[in-house]
């Protein structure tokens, strides 16, 4: 069910590919340690939070946030939670709040802009496999979409065979906590509670 209120399909599909192509340029790393901020529970396990904040090119198609939570203990991920938060443009959440205005049951509209956002972002896909949990919800502000892997769970032979999120859970296999913290910090992510802001602008070919 299309939308015109909707964030554009081609949108999420290019903010997808910009996180896939991240995960994609994880070549070559070796086991060095990165520092940052982190927080270490009692019985070490290790929990860090890593940010990538993308400013479309073109201002009608909004922004959106990616956040990174991996949480290990030495070389063991524990879980690892993907955030996914695409905001709205001032004119499409006019656009949102008068098409609920014009519906009989708002819920099951806004459920259905729900299912429009999650069909973007593949999450069928995701919710067949054992060990990934998938949630998502909207607010005036933004679509939200939240990941959740228990890479103790999951079968990551059955899941990088994934059209859509493949990438992901090879580099889960590939690269120690560790490694892949410093190689995402290289390409561009922020570590939540490390000075500075980090935007940049997004261009696609």
């Amino acid at each position: 069910m299309e939308l015109k209120n909707n964030p554009k399909g081609c949108v999420m599909k290019k903010l997808c590919l910009t996180f896939l192509l991240a995960l994609l340029a994880l070549a070559g790393c070796g086991e060095a340690q990165s520092s940052g901020t982190s927080t270490q529970s009692t019985d070490g396990t290790i929990t860090r939070t890593l940010v990538d904040e993308l400013q479309m090119e073109s201002e009608e198609d909004g922004t959106g946030v990616f956040t990174l939570v991996l949480t290990y203990s030495g070389k063991t991920y524990k879980n690892v939670k993907l955030n996914v938060t695409s905001y709205l443009t001032d004119e499409r959440k006019e656009e949102s709040a008068q098409h609920l205005k014009t519906v009989e049951d708002e819920e099951t509209a806004k459920n259905d802009m729900l299912l429009d956002f999650e069909s973007e972002w593949a999450t069928d896909q995701l919710r067949e496999l054992d060990g990934v949990t998938v949630t998502s919800h909207m607010t005036e502000e933004a679509f939200i979409l939240d990941i959740s892997i228990d890479p103790e769970k999951v079968d990551l032979e059955e899941a990088k065979q994934n059209e859509f999120y493949g990438d992901l859970f090879e580099s889960i296999e590939d690269y120690s906590p560790e490694s892949w913290i410093k190689e995402l910090k290289s390409i561009g992510y922020k570590e939540l509670g490390e000075k500075g802001k980090w935007k940049a602008s997004v261009r696609f070919l």
